[in-house]
């Protein structure tokens, strides 16, 4: 077989696009290249054509699922290349179509994040970068540690409003989560957040919709409801210097920080206020999150 571009066989090529697509979810082509190039060594400024026919050829076979946006963000239903120009495509792994950018990061770990289609665009599980300036101005964050594993489940600030539901990942043997009837209940702007952690509930059909779930309309407050949790779910409005301080600290050192024995030290510094059943309370932002005793993020 011929080995084009790069002495690789198309096949090494295909297989090489899905297990990345596998391992991080849902990629635009910018975000493939970058991982084709280091899996594969090749240089893909040459090679465009040839990875465009190659993901081309997964899709028409079935295994990749394709999505087109307009350039501000809108997603196209029924794309026609002569009327839709400039568009942006991502590509994922068939029936992944409630996945969003970086998903296999939680995957990984044990957990799932689901995000409904007309957000999916705006929504992007990320790795933090030791030192990095967490945040721009359009994005607002949760960051939360997983393993060894610092993470950032990013929001586009311009497409509010968010749901976001704190989960547990549901044993194999569970009756698999209707995703669409979850979106009756709380709206098609849904962020599911299924999380590997034995203390946070599970979601029961309709009568228990997992542990808790914020509803994130402004960059400045959120409402916090828990759902009859096990283990319960309290909040903390904390300033923006120690919640930055905090990040950078994750960032660098992972699961060791974002803990409930750091989150200790904050005691002293924000008042922590219990959320309790169909009573929804007002938080500013930023706040700490705990979701039971053993999962806390930082909400900024």
């Amino acid at each position: 077989m011929s080995k084009s571009p790069g002495g690789i066989t198309k096949d090494k090529r295909k297989r090489t696009l899905l297990e990345i697509l596998n391992r991080w979810g849902k990629l635009n082509f910018e975000q493939l290249s970058q991982h084709i190039e280091s899996a594969l060594g090749i240089d893909v400024t040459s090679a465009r054509r040839t990875l465009y026919r190659d993901l081309e050829e997964l899709v028409s076979e079935g295994i990749l699922t394709e999505s087109r946006f307009s350039p501000d963000g809108s997603e196209i239903t029924a794309y026609d290349q002569e009327l839709h120009k400039n568009t942006v495509c991502h590509w994922s792994i068939a029936n992944q179509e409630n996945s969003t950018l970086g998903a296999r990061i939680l995957e990984n770990h044990g957990g799932q994040v689901l995000t409904s289609q007309r957000i999916k665009q705006h929504v992007r599980l990320i790795l933090g970068k030791p030192g990095g300036d967490p945040l721009n101005n359009n994005k607002m964050g949760l960051y939360f540690s997983l393993g060894n594993d610092f993470v950032a489940l990013e929001l586009t600030k311009s497409h509010f409003p968010y749901t976001l539901i704190f989960a547990r990942t549901p044993n194999p043997t569970d009756h698999p989560t209707d995703f669409a009837t979850l979106e009756e209940s709380l709206g098609k702007r849904l962020i599911l957040l299924f999380l590997p952690i034995p203390s946070i509930s599970t979601i029961k059909k309709t009568e228990k919709l997992g542990h808790c779930h914020l509803s994130i309309e402004t960059e400045t407050h959120f409402l916090i409801e828990d759902h009859h949790s096990t283990n319960g779910t309290k909040v903390a409005p904390i300033n923006r210097t120690l919640a930055l301080d905090r990040i950078k600290k994750a960032s660098v050192s992972g699961n060791s920080t974002l803990t409930s024995t750091s989150f200790e030290s904050m005691d002293q510094q924000a008042a922590w206020i219990e959320v309790f059943p169909k009573k929804a309370i007002s938080i500013e932002i930023p706040a700490i999150i705990s979701v039971s005793k053993s999962f806390q993020a930082i909400l900024i």
